[in-house]
């Protein structure tokens, strides 16, 4: 409490004034176009895919309209582009683009690797490949792409609070387009590549009695077709990074003095951005499912005993006790992790609002749900606002104090709504 204190003593006025200077959402925009773009290179839709990609758009129309008829500070997107690429597997949102990458196997691979294969492939460390092919279950196929709409639901409405975000979104989609769309057909290229390459691989190991992928290599290294394939994924990886330097050149150009891009990448405002669509992936058609997103991405039950991701990812789940704020354990250490656990920076307050909203019946309610969508909303544009404003300070801060701080604006919004808790 000493913390909080502190902080309402010197933020006070700024809090409340943020408060009184959020306007509500007064547009009519929803869904206006879902395009979905399938590329048949190296997958085959079947029956299943199609049956789940026909109640993925319905959950994100259905989100959509609820969220326009009944919130009142948060824009749906009018369009989103939701792209079912080869080796896109693992779902994605690409900010400031408004498109998708989604698929959580939705497609059936071809002969000449396996499911199967792949998992044990990774799981043993032998080769990073495989990992293009290692896809989460059908069953959490809503719940993952209701997560990436929440990226963009995200971002859509802040740009009504922040109209920096505006000119990023320009930059993206005027001067960034014909790049971004050079580097999406040769990084489906590579894609190919690269399952060739590990096709052979597979096959070198099971015909000469192999068990790890580095005598598989040594032994195909001179093999012609082997060599023709590597050359191609070199040839392409350069263009790639090359074409990654000619669009830095155009943010350093054009965004070098807008403040929303220069967060764009910090952890804590990246924190926000994951929280607030893990909080859309566990409400997504009105039905609460505290564990939606930890059980998605734990789909494997070898991962439990064999990867360290089941402790980390144990900061998605809304529901877990060991993510209070008093006994969290914090975040997993980066030499661990091998980057900062921005999508678990928020777990406290995942847990706050699962024990204090969410589990409680009366907040299945369209209405109810409604108004934590528009807390939640708030509370993260103010939190945006303060790391604007006070970065300096909040860099100060642990994962703790970000958390407290976090749930006290929360709540203050919360009495604005009328909430009693």
């Amino acid at each position: 409490m000493i913390l909080i204190q502190k902080i309402l003593s010197i933020f006070s006025t700024l809090v409340v004034a943020l408060i009184l200077s959020t306007t509500a959402y007064s547009g009519t925009d929803c869904i206006k176009k879902i395009l979905f773009i399938y590329d048949k290179g190296v997958y085959e839709i079947t029956p299943e895919s199609k049956r789940i990609i026909k109640e993925q758009e319905r959950m994100i129309r259905g989100t959509a309209k609820f969220l326009d008829e009944q919130t009142q500070y948060i824009v749906p997107p009018q369009d989103i582009v939701i792209k079912f690429d080869a080796g896109n597997d693992n779902p994605s949102y690409a900010l400031f683009m408004d498109e998708m990458f989604t698929g959580v196997r939705m497609y059936r691979e071809k002969p000449g690797l396996t499911q199967e294969m792949a998992n044990d492939v990774i799981l043993s460390g032998k080769s990073i490949l495989n990992e293009l092919f290692l896809s989460k279950h059908p069953k959490h196929a809503l719940a993952v792409t209701a997560h990436e709409l929440g990226h963009g639901i995200f971002e859509w409405s802040l740009r009504q609070f922040f109209p920096e975000t505006r000119a990023i979104f320009r930059v993206h989609k005027e001067m960034l387009g014909p790049i971004n769309d050079r580097i999406e057909l040769l990084g489906q290229r590579l894609m190919r590549r690269y399952w060739q390459m590990d096709v052979l691989v597979n096959q070198a190991l099971e015909e000469k009695g192999l068990t790890d992928t580095a005598g598989a290599y040594m032994l195909l290294k001179n093999d012609p077709g082997f060599t023709m394939l590597q050359g191609e994924i070199d040839k392409l990886v350069k263009e790639i990074n090359e074409l990654d330097l000619e669009i830095q050149r155009v943010y350093q150009k054009e965004l070098a003095g807008n403040g929303m891009w220069q967060l764009n990448r910090h952890i804590i405002y990246r924190g926000i951005h994951e929280l607030f669509a893990d909080f859309v992936g566990v409400t997504h058609s009105g039905k609460y499912q505290p564990k939606a997103m930890f059980d998605a991405i734990v789909f494997a039950p070898e991962l439990k005993e064999k990867n360290f991701s089941y402790v980390i990812h144990l900061n998605r789940d809304f529901s877990h006790p060991d993510n209070e704020l008093s006994v969290w354990g914090g975040l997993i250490p980066e030499n661990i992790l091998g980057h900062v656990d921005l999508h678990g920076l928020f777990a406290p307050s995942r847990y706050f609002i699962h024990e204090t909203f969410l589990q409680k019946p009366e907040f299945q309610r369209p209405e109810n749900l409604a108004k934590l969508y528009d807390i939640m909303m708030l509370t993260s544009v103010n939190y945006v606002r303060l790391l604007r404003t006070k970065l300096d300070w909040m860099q100060t801060l642990d994962e703790w104090e970000l958390n407290q701080l976090f749930i006290e604006i929360f709540k203050d919004f919360a009495k604005e709504e009328g909430l009693v808790f």
